[in-house]
């Protein structure tokens, strides 16, 4: 499994490719409710909070498809994993809050490529090294 920046990343995945008028970018949350941390304000979970964060995800990755693929171009991603960056602790009032750290906030994913009749599938685990 490699580290990178999401959009190198991406971009390195695709590169090459056209701007596309419509790419297919399809975007799956597997096991949502097993992710390491996709709640942004607690530690329980969050579903609604959890679901908003991902909702951000899936249109992210869609803007990058947009932006490298080509029109005939089909990927598919499925999230395996989300750990935000920081973690949640008690604040002197009592209450939850995000603290940011030194850790690189990762993301786990399967994807698969289809392009011009070939099809690539990986995993990876992509991480924002500029946080």
């Amino acid at each position: 499994m490699k580290s990178a920046v999401v959009p190198v990343f991406l971009a390195a995945l695709l590169a090459g490719s056209r701007v596309a008028a419509a790419p297919a970018v399809e975007v799956r949350f597997v096991s949502p409710d097993r992710y390491s941390d996709a709640s942004p304000f607690s530690r329980t979970i969050d579903a609604q909070a959890r679901d908003a964060v991902l909702a951000d995800l899936r249109q992210q990755l869609q803007l990058l498809g947009a932006k490298f693929l080509g029109a005939d171009d089909r990927l598919t991603i499925d999230v395996l994993d989300v750990d935000l960056a920081g973690e949640i602790r008690l604040s002197r009032e009592g209450e939850e809050k995000r603290v940011l750290d030194e850790r690189l906030p990762p993301i786990q994913l399967r994807y698969t490529l289809d392009r011009d009749g070939t099809t690539v599938s990986r995993e990876e685990r992509v991480t924002e090294l500029g946080y």
